[in-house]
Parts: structure tokens; C-alpha cells; sequence
């Protein structure tokens, strides 16, 4: 008789514990907080967003591990580098972070590693620090890295970058060149190339533009040093002063229409003046500017 009792007496303590645990697991609602050292972060539960502050020397960079009780897999969101102090990423920081899919870099992220997303498919990047301390190679290795503007999508996919929808595009944060890729592809329904867009963008080599782009702006491609060749749309209107300032005369300007072409267009980018590099006519004849 005693078994029975001391049985039925720890089955409602059971459940009560258990139903506990559920209903903790199933509408934790709340936040949690965690320090490493000089790195503190706060966890949003319902967003699975952490936000990483604090200290962060190149002698104990950050990298997930740095993030001691946390299950990597439960972040979606992480925003790092912002406060006092200043941080340091260290190589393949984020890769751990198998379901990551918007990461926003604050200004104190001074210096940074090499393949930081490596294997990742990322939805959305935001870089609000300078990246000239950081690893050339900081973006290698990251299957995919996109975001939206208001009519316009841009996706990395390999070492290709693709821009679809339309309007003009435009810099990204500091510039594209703070993203490595080696071939753009524009696709149709992109009217421009926006003033400074590809400035400085040193490791792309091919570029596609569509026959609805009708403008480039100024300095769009300045200082484009391995881009051998680029081919421009008949559609185009205007280019602008120094749209290919810094290009010397081994990089070739294609032109989409044949020198008999009266179409007018204001070509101020391809002056002397303005660029140094061999533009030819799709009939082979060299533009005379």
C-alpha cells in the first residue's frame, strides 16, 4: 500500500516539471546574456537574434566558440561590433552558424579574417565598418550573399555577382569593392550604372551590361584595374566624366554601334580627358575622342 501511494505521489510532480520544461521550451519569450571575457552579448529568443559587443584583440579574435552557452545552429540574426571598444574577426568567424542569414557589422569591427561566411547562404549583409584592415579574402568561401533595395535585388552566388529587377543600381554601403567577386552580371530591366558604384572594384574582371542600361555615372568604373573589357549597350545616352577614370590603354571600351551611328549621346566619359584606355567601335574602328 505504501508503493502505491509514494507512486501516485510523484506522478503529478512529474508532470508538473515536465509541463513546466514544455511550456518554458515552447514560449520562452525573453533574453539571455552571457560574457566571455571582454565580450558580452545579449540573445533575443523569439527573434533568435544576438547582439556582440565589447573587446575583441587580434590575440583572441572572435569566432563562435567565442560565444560559450550558446547552440549556434539557434541564431538566425547577429549584429556585432558596435559600442565602445573595438573588435577583431577572426578567420571563419561566422561559419559555425549553420542557419545565419542577416549579420550587421558595426564600425568598431577594425580588422578581420579570412572566409568569415564560408559555406553560408546569407539573405542579408550589412557592413557599417571600414574594411581596409580586413583580410582581402574576408568574403571567400560564402555561397551566397544578397539583399534588396526598393526595386532592385542583388545575390553573390560563387564569385559572380547578379543585380535583376530595375532602376539604376548603386554603391553598396562604402562600396562594392568591399565584396569580392570577379564577374558582374547585370540583367535586364537595370537602366544605370549609378555615380561611384564599382569604384576601386579591383578584383572584377568580366562585366554583362543589358541593352537597357542607358546610363553610366560618374566615376562608375574608375579604377577598375583588372577589368580588361567592357562592353557597352547601343541603349546607352550617357556616360558621364570619369566613368572609367584609371583604366590605362591595355583595357578596351566596346562600343555597341558602328562608327556611322548618328544616334546622339553624351559620351563625356570616354574623353581623353577622362580615361586613358582603347575604345573601339563594334566595326573595329577606334573611337576618336
Amino acid at each position: 500500500m505504501k508503493k502505491k501511494v509514494l507512486f501516485f505521489f510523484w506522478i503529478p510532480v512529474f508532470c508538473l516539471v515536465s509541463c513546466r520544461k514544455l511550456l518554458n521550451d515552447a514560449f520562452d519569450l525573453g533574453e539571455e546574456e552571457g560574457t566571455n571575457g571582454s565580450i558580452t552579448w545579449k540573445y533575443d529568443v523569439p527573434e533568435e537574434r544576438i547582439i556582440v559587443s565589447g573587446n575583441c584583440d587580434s590575440s583572441k579574435p572572435f569566432v563562435a566558440a567565442s560565444l560559450t552557452g550558446i547552440h549556434a545552429d539557434r541564431i538566425r540574426i547577429i549584429e556585432i561590433g558596435w559600442g565602445s571598444g573595438t573588435f577583431t574577426l577572426g578567420d571563419y568567424a561566422f561559419c559555425a552558424f549553420n542557419n545565419l542569414k542577416k549579420v550587421t557589422i558595426g564600425s568598431n569591427v577594425i580588422t578581420a579574417g579570412k572566409c568569415l561566411f564560408d559555406g553560408l547562404e546569407l539573405d542579408e549583409l550589412n557592413i557599417c565598418a571600414d574594411t581596409s584592415g580586413w583580410n582581402e579574402h574576408w568574403s571567400d568561401g560564402c555561397n551566397r550573399i544578397s539583399s534588396d533595395s526598393t526595386t532592385w535585388k542583388w545575390v553573390i552566388t560563387g564569385d559572380t555577382l547578379y543585380f535583376t529587377g530595375t532602376g539604376e543600381i548603386y554603391k553598396y554601403g562604402s562600396s562594392w569593392s568591399s565584396l569580392y567577386f570577379t564577374k558582374v552580371v547585370v540583367g535586364g530591366g537595370i537602366t544605370g550604372i549609378r555615380s561611384y558604384t564599382f569604384e576601386n572594384c579591383t578584383s572584377m574582371t568580366t562585366i554583362e551590361l543589358p541593352a537597357t542600361v542607358i546610363s553610366i555615372g560618374y566615376s562608375a568604373f574608375s579604377n577598375c584595374t583588372n577589368l580588361t573589357v567592357i562592353g557597352i549597350p547601343s541603349s546607352i545616352t550617357a556616360i558621364s566624366s570619369y566613368a572609367f577614370n584609371g583604366w590605362t590603354s591595355a583595357q578596351t571600351i566596346t562600343l555597341g554601334w558602328t562608327s556611322s551611328d548618328t544616334t546622339v549621346r553624351s559620351l563625356d566619359g570616354l574623353s581623353r580627358y577622362s580615361t586613358a584606355a582603347t575604345i573601339k567601335y563594334s566595326d573595329g574602328t577606334i573611337y576618336s575622342n
